[in-house]
Protein backbone atom coordinates (compact mmCIF):
# COMPACT_ATOMS: atom_id res chain seq x y z
CA UNK A 1 0.00 0.00 0.00
CA UNK A 2 1.33 3.40 -0.91
CA UNK A 3 1.06 6.37 1.40
CA UNK A 4 -0.09 8.56 -1.53
CA UNK A 5 -3.58 7.06 -1.73
CA UNK A 6 -6.34 9.60 -1.02
CA UNK A 7 -10.00 9.29 -0.30
CA UNK A 8 -12.11 10.93 -2.98
CA UNK A 9 -15.47 12.46 -2.20
CA UNK A 10 -18.31 12.69 -4.65
CA UNK A 11 -18.32 16.31 -5.96
CA UNK A 12 -22.04 16.71 -5.17
CA UNK A 13 -21.46 15.62 -1.59
CA UNK A 14 -18.52 18.01 -1.36
CA UNK A 15 -20.82 20.83 -2.51
CA UNK A 16 -23.30 19.94 0.25
CA UNK A 17 -20.50 19.99 2.83
CA UNK A 18 -19.21 23.33 1.56
CA UNK A 19 -22.70 24.89 1.66
CA UNK A 20 -23.30 23.59 5.16
CA UNK A 21 -19.98 24.96 6.36
CA UNK A 22 -20.76 28.37 4.83
CA UNK A 23 -24.22 28.38 6.44
CA UNK A 24 -22.72 27.57 9.83
CA UNK A 25 -20.13 30.34 9.43
CA UNK A 26 -22.84 32.90 8.63
CA UNK A 27 -25.03 31.67 11.46
CA UNK A 28 -22.18 31.82 13.98
CA UNK A 29 -21.38 35.38 12.90
CA UNK A 30 -25.01 36.36 13.35
CA UNK A 31 -25.21 34.70 16.77
CA UNK A 32 -21.99 36.41 17.85
CA UNK A 33 -23.26 39.88 16.91
CA UNK A 34 -24.23 42.34 19.56
CA UNK A 35 -27.80 41.70 20.72
CA UNK A 36 -28.33 45.46 20.87
CA UNK A 37 -28.22 45.64 17.07
CA UNK A 38 -30.90 42.99 16.66
CA UNK A 39 -33.22 44.56 19.21
CA UNK A 40 -32.94 47.94 17.45
CA UNK A 41 -33.56 46.24 14.12
CA UNK A 42 -36.88 44.88 15.39
CA UNK A 43 -37.98 48.19 16.93
CA UNK A 44 -36.77 50.48 14.16
CA UNK A 45 -39.46 52.47 12.35
CA UNK A 46 -37.79 52.17 8.97
CA UNK A 47 -35.26 49.80 7.42
CA UNK A 48 -32.66 50.52 4.80
CA UNK A 49 -32.53 48.33 1.70
CA UNK A 50 -29.44 46.60 3.11
CA UNK A 51 -31.21 45.83 6.39
CA UNK A 52 -34.25 44.49 4.53
CA UNK A 53 -31.99 42.19 2.49
CA UNK A 54 -30.29 41.19 5.76
CA UNK A 55 -33.67 40.27 7.29
CA UNK A 56 -34.55 38.12 4.29
CA UNK A 57 -31.11 36.45 4.26
CA UNK A 58 -31.24 35.64 7.97
CA UNK A 59 -34.84 34.46 7.56
CA UNK A 60 -33.77 32.04 4.81
CA UNK A 61 -30.83 30.83 6.87
CA UNK A 62 -32.98 30.38 9.98
CA UNK A 63 -35.54 28.46 7.97
CA UNK A 64 -32.88 26.18 6.49
CA UNK A 65 -31.65 25.45 10.01
CA UNK A 66 -35.27 24.84 11.12
CA UNK A 67 -35.47 27.89 13.42
CA UNK A 68 -38.94 28.63 12.07
CA UNK A 69 -40.01 31.22 14.65
CA UNK A 70 -36.82 33.22 14.10
CA UNK A 71 -37.36 33.01 10.34
CA UNK A 72 -40.92 34.28 10.76
CA UNK A 73 -39.70 37.28 12.77
CA UNK A 74 -37.18 38.29 10.14
CA UNK A 75 -39.57 37.68 7.24
CA UNK A 76 -42.28 39.72 8.96
CA UNK A 77 -39.87 42.59 9.53
CA UNK A 78 -38.80 42.55 5.88
CA UNK A 79 -42.41 42.45 4.63
CA UNK A 80 -43.26 45.56 6.61
CA UNK A 81 -40.90 47.56 4.42
CA UNK A 82 -40.91 45.74 1.08
CA UNK A 83 -43.29 43.46 -0.79
CA UNK A 84 -41.78 40.14 -1.81
CA UNK A 85 -43.78 37.29 -3.32
CA UNK A 86 -40.98 34.90 -2.30
CA UNK A 87 -41.04 35.99 1.36
CA UNK A 88 -44.84 35.80 1.51
CA UNK A 89 -44.77 32.25 0.16
CA UNK A 90 -42.00 31.28 2.60
CA UNK A 91 -44.06 32.57 5.56
CA UNK A 92 -47.13 30.66 4.42
CA UNK A 93 -45.12 27.46 4.01
CA UNK A 94 -43.55 27.85 7.48
CA UNK A 95 -46.97 28.29 9.09
CA UNK A 96 -48.04 25.15 7.24
CA UNK A 97 -45.03 23.22 8.58
CA UNK A 98 -45.91 24.44 12.09
CA UNK A 99 -49.53 23.30 11.44
CA UNK A 100 -50.77 26.81 12.28
CA UNK A 101 -53.51 26.58 9.66
CA UNK A 102 -55.41 29.69 10.70
CA UNK A 103 -52.29 31.81 10.08
CA UNK A 104 -51.70 29.97 6.81
CA UNK A 105 -55.12 31.01 5.57
CA UNK A 106 -54.89 34.59 6.83
CA UNK A 107 -51.50 35.05 5.16
CA UNK A 108 -52.71 33.36 1.97
CA UNK A 109 -55.68 35.74 1.86
CA UNK A 110 -53.36 38.68 2.51
CA UNK A 111 -51.09 37.51 -0.31
CA UNK A 112 -54.02 37.06 -2.70
CA UNK A 113 -55.30 40.54 -1.82
CA UNK A 114 -52.32 42.01 -3.71
CA UNK A 115 -53.74 40.52 -6.93
CA UNK A 116 -56.36 42.74 -8.58
CA UNK A 117 -59.89 41.29 -8.55
CA UNK A 118 -60.04 41.28 -12.37
CA UNK A 119 -57.10 38.85 -12.55
CA UNK A 120 -59.01 36.15 -10.67
CA UNK A 121 -61.25 35.67 -13.70
CA UNK A 122 -58.20 34.91 -15.85
CA UNK A 123 -56.74 32.20 -13.61
CA UNK A 124 -57.70 28.69 -14.70
CA UNK A 125 -55.18 26.75 -12.66
CA UNK A 126 -54.13 27.10 -9.08
CA UNK A 127 -50.39 27.12 -8.36
CA UNK A 128 -49.22 23.75 -7.05
CA UNK A 129 -47.95 25.20 -3.76
CA UNK A 130 -51.43 26.55 -2.95
CA UNK A 131 -52.97 23.17 -3.83
CA UNK A 132 -50.62 21.34 -1.47
CA UNK A 133 -51.22 23.76 1.39
CA UNK A 134 -55.01 23.70 1.07
CA UNK A 135 -54.99 19.92 0.79
CA UNK A 136 -53.11 19.65 4.08
CA UNK A 137 -55.55 22.08 5.72
CA UNK A 138 -58.62 20.26 4.34
CA UNK A 139 -57.24 17.00 5.72
CA UNK A 140 -57.28 18.52 9.22
CA UNK A 141 -60.22 20.98 9.22
CA UNK A 142 -63.75 21.30 7.89
CA UNK A 143 -64.62 23.70 5.07
CA UNK A 144 -66.91 25.75 7.36
CA UNK A 145 -64.04 26.34 9.77
CA UNK A 146 -61.78 27.49 6.93
CA UNK A 147 -64.50 29.84 5.68
CA UNK A 148 -64.79 31.38 9.16
CA UNK A 149 -61.03 32.09 9.13
CA UNK A 150 -61.24 34.00 5.85
CA UNK A 151 -64.65 35.63 6.31
CA UNK A 152 -63.19 39.15 6.36
CA UNK A 153 -61.48 38.70 2.97
CA UNK A 154 -62.73 40.21 -0.26
CA UNK A 155 -65.59 38.44 -2.02
CA UNK A 156 -63.44 37.60 -5.06
CA UNK A 157 -60.85 35.87 -2.85
CA UNK A 158 -63.47 33.84 -0.98
CA UNK A 159 -65.10 32.89 -4.29
CA UNK A 160 -61.71 31.88 -5.70
CA UNK A 161 -60.90 29.67 -2.70
CA UNK A 162 -64.39 28.15 -2.45
CA UNK A 163 -65.48 27.86 -6.08
CA UNK A 164 -62.19 27.13 -7.80
CA UNK A 165 -59.92 25.42 -5.32
CA UNK A 166 -62.14 23.62 -2.80
CA UNK A 167 -64.62 22.53 -5.50
CA UNK A 168 -61.70 20.99 -7.38
CA UNK A 169 -60.84 18.87 -4.33
CA UNK A 170 -64.46 17.85 -3.82
CA UNK A 171 -64.54 16.72 -7.45
CA UNK A 172 -61.38 14.68 -6.93
CA UNK A 173 -62.75 13.04 -3.78
CA UNK A 174 -66.14 12.32 -5.40
CA UNK A 175 -64.36 10.57 -8.27
CA UNK A 176 -62.37 8.31 -5.94
CA UNK A 177 -59.05 10.16 -5.91
CA UNK A 178 -56.80 9.17 -3.02
CA UNK A 179 -56.40 12.73 -1.77
CA UNK A 180 -54.56 11.62 1.37
CA UNK A 181 -51.58 10.67 -0.81
CA UNK A 182 -51.09 14.31 -1.80
CA UNK A 183 -50.94 15.63 1.76
CA UNK A 184 -47.90 17.84 2.25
Amino acid sequence: MSSDSKITINPYLQLVFDNLIEDLKIFSIVIAQDEMYFSTLFTKDDLTITETKFCIAIGVLSERLKYYNTALKFYSKALRFAFSKYVFIRKIKIFNKLKDYKNVMSHLVQFLSYIPADNFKIVNKTPCWIDKILLSILAEHQINEIISWISDAGKHIIDFILKRIIQKYKYWIDNGHDIHILRA
